[in-house]
């Protein structure tokens, strides 16, 4: 099972977002982490006092996105 960012541009695309975030002290929600790759980028910024992550881990077989079909039990260890 591969994580989201394995593609350069999808890492640098995100952390262009966050180096643009002007504020710190901030108070992130992220719905949808996943493997939790974002909240991590998020979190290694400094600029967040609290993050909360909120994901069902449940697999969307009717799903068109490439992570439909993946075990969500090994993604959500992998957040853990």
């Amino acid at each position: 099972m591969g994580l989201m960012r394995q593609i350069d541009w999808l890492r640098v695309g995100l952390q262009d977002f966050i180096n643009w975030i002007p504020r710190k002290n901030l108070v992130l929600v992220e719905i949808g982490s996943y493997a939790g790759e974002s909240a991590e980028m998020f979190a290694r910024s400094w600029k967040f006092d609290m993050i909360f992550c909120i994901d069902p881990w449940q697999s969307d077989p009717n799903g068109d996105d490439m992570n439909s079909y993946q075990n969500m039990d090994v993604v959500e260890r992998i957040f853990d």
